[in-house]
């Protein structure tokens, strides 16, 4: 190799392409240069960076590679003045692995703001004696070149022109894989992070206190933790005080004595003052996420003769009316990457200080990813900086409405009083759906309501109706009457075939049920309310098709 090549912005940014040859890619870790002289200042770096090639095979004007630009300073830069492909080579290391498939044209771009002939490398140039062992040959000439790669000079690192005669000395560095042998990559996602009390504006003052008692009240919908279980409480002024209770003894870690779906207690140091809501904007909570449904979202590639398969270790979680073991190891949970999956358990992903003290301060969930390769050249990749684990909760319950008379089978309000569904502003229960009004142009008097459903094991529903005659009681009198429910009964004539369709055959299909409402007085608006309930959150009432009919 004879020719010298500059690398300099007086001079030119230049560029050599090659293409992979390999059939399933390569991974590619570095670069390989050999240089003959660098200046003798250290503030006058070299960087060397990948470029795509464009289709008519020339370097990319703009687009580079993520994480393969690397800066090296003088110091470290290796220079020769005769070429040895053994030594004094300069190795330029990627901060991460770069995979190029099969047939990929690159061009690997080198550039400095040195001066023109202090940056210089070694290059060989078509008919020109070469480089053999270190010694410059008289009778071996350079009589081949690199069909598929070429050497590009450009003045401002956009604009090139090709060399035809040219290429300089280069070594690609290239990962190792071992072959057919499952590696795992173990990921724990995040806790959840701290949660605002007071994310909606009828929630401002989370703390429900009672004049003479201990116990407080914290509102925290949907919050995961269960009767036990350490909370962290924070936003009040540590040396102040809430309506006669140091705020020292609402502070930090609480041991959680009740729970509902809207929130839990906890016991203070003292009793309140008064009966009161108290706690301001400013109050957070540790937060734990119940998990029904998952979705991992693992940004990858699996290049030819590559797999990927994934799994996971869930803890399980009690239902708000259930009476699941909670914090017990869901082991080898079979994961498809981009896919909905169901659980058959309810499962949670705990909070950090539920973890200190339930789970020995190991992680409450764990996803494997299972990586294997027939090649050794490329192995599946995983980007974790755009992955993903997307949790779904069933937000449902059965509520007791006579305070421990059901025992063990729903579950009763400790944060709230319990307001039945038959109340005109709505109930407490936790999933419902309620219609528009539905205006009449002539007066009726019965409803019947078809509905197709799925009800799997432990879920029920309810069927509402209320109605109103505006020529009677005024347009806005619907809203504020009570809802009535449907017989569920298959006794005449309010007849419903509600239990007829609930066989354990019937669990996962829909199927029509039917209710029917005779002899109301007359009225020309009505609507209509289903409450669906259930005592484990992942089985669950499913609706479609929701029909009505009002009929004289």
């Amino acid at each position: 190799m004879t020719a010298l090549m500059d690398v300099a912005a007086s001079s030119n940014v230049t560029a050599q392409t090659f293409v992979v040859n390999q059939p399933a890619g390569i991974v590619m870790t570095g670069v390989g240069i050999w240089f003959y002289s660098k200046p003798t200042t250290t503030e006058l770096p070299v960087t060397l960076e990948i470029r795509p090639c464009t289709e008519s095979g020339f370097p990319s004007s703009r687009a580079v590679y993520p994480n393969t630009r690397v800066t090296l300073t003088p110091a470290q830069v290796s220079t020769s003045t005769t070429f040895n492909a053994n030594s004094n080579e300069t190795k330029f290391t990627f901060p991460a692995p770069l995979f190029l498939p099969a047939q990929a044209e690159v061009a690997i771009v080198l550039q400095s703001n040195a001066f023109k002939g202090e940056y210089r490398f070694w290059a060989a140039e078509l008919g020109e004696f070469s480089w053999v062992d270190g010694s410059l040959s008289t009778t071996v000439r350079c009589t081949s070149q690199t069909a598929a790669g070429s050497f590009f000079a450009s003045s401002n690192g956009t604009s090139w022109t090709a060399e035809q005669t040219k290429d300089f000395a280069f070594k690609v560095y290239r990962a190792k894989f071992q072959t057919n042998q499952n590696s795992i990559a173990v990921l724990n996602p995040d806790v959840p992070p701290m949660k605002s009390l007071s994310h909606r504006s009828e929630f401002n003052d989370p703390l429900i206190m009672t004049a003479a008692d201990q116990t407080v009240s914290v509102i925290h919908h949907n919050h995961g933790f269960n009767v036990g279980d350490k909370v962290k409480i924070e936003g009040l002024e540590a040396n102040g005080s809430t309506n006669g209770v140091f705020n020292s003894s609402i502070l930090g870690s609480r041991e959680i004595t009740a729970r509902d779906p809207f929130g839990y207690t906890f016991e203070m140091d003292s009793a309140a003052d008064s009966s009161i809501r108290a706690g301001g904007l400013g109050m957070l909570a540790s937060d734990q996420f119940n998990i029904d449904h998952l979705r991992l979202n693992l940004m990858a590639l699996k290049p030819l003769g590559t797999e990927i398969e994934a799994g996971a270790k869930l803890a399980t979680q009690k239902s708000y009316a259930g009476t699941e073991t909670v914090y017990q190891d869901t082991n080898n949970i079979r994961i498809i990457p981009g896919n909905f999956i169901s659980l058959r358990e309810p499962h949670v992903l705990a909070s950090e200080i539920v973890e200190d003290s339930s789970f020995s301060g190991n992680p409450s969930a764990e996803i494997r990813a299972y990586l294997n390769t027939t090649d050794s050249n490329v192995a599946p990749y995983i980007n974790l900086a755009t992955s993903s684990l997307d949790l779904y909760h069933n937000i449902i319950d059965f509520q007791d409405s006579d305070n421990h008379t059901l025992g063990n089978t729903r579950n009763t309000l400790s944060t709230i009083n319990y307001v039945s569904e038959t109340n005109a502003q709505n109930g407490t229960a936790l999933a419902t759906h309620i219609t528009r009004p539905v205006i009449l142009l002539e007066t009726a008097t019965s409803i019947r309501v078809l509905v197709d459903a799925v009800r799997q094991p432990t879920a029920e529903f309810d069927v509402y109706y209320r109605v109103s005659n505006t020529s009677t009681e005024g347009a806005a009198a619907l809203e504020n009457i009570a809802w009535t429910a449907f017989s569920k009964t298959p006794d005449l004539p309010n007849n419903s075939n509600y239990s007829d369709l609930g066989s354990t055959n019937d669990s996962f299909a829909y199927r029509e049920y039917r209710f029917n409402q005779y002899d109301i007085n007359d009225f020309n608006h009505y609507q209509i309310k289903i409450v669906m309930n259930s005592r484990k959150s992942t089985n669950i009432v499913k609706l479609k098709n929701l029909r009505t009919i009002a009929t004289v």
